[in-house]
């Protein structure tokens, strides 16, 4: 939410130089930003600054909070080939909070 990319989040964790500082990627923020999730997702492993991820969909011009994947499963899918190719341990999220539905039943069913 700080930066409008990976690549400016990567220069500005570099530049504090601190091994505990790194990122939190949401898809469904980096596809509405114009970035591909799966490249942000491997730039921040390459560096060891994905810390943790959310997962969610959305139709691009606002923070929807869909269901993963309901929008771009393709995007998706190629998010979670690079967090699995690269053996990523990180915390995983479901960001699903809508003022209009239930989130946990929403998550469950």
């Amino acid at each position: 939410m700080s930066f409008g990319s990976v690549a400016r989040t990567l220069l500005g964790t570099e530049e504090i130089g601190l091994p505990n500082i790194g990122i939190l990627l949401d898809f469904g923020h980096a596809i509405m930003g114009g970035e591909s999730a799966a490249d942000s997702a491997q730039l921040a492993i390459d560096y060891g600054r994905l810390f943790g991820m959310d997962v969610n969909d959305n139709y691009l011009s606002w923070d929807d909070n869909l269901v993963a994947g309901s929008l771009h499963p393709i995007e998706l899918f190629e998010f979670f080939y690079v967090l699995r190719k690269n053996k990523w341990e990180g915390v995983w999220q479901l960001d699903r909070f809508l003022s209009c539905e239930d989130s946990v039943a929403t998550a469950t069913t």
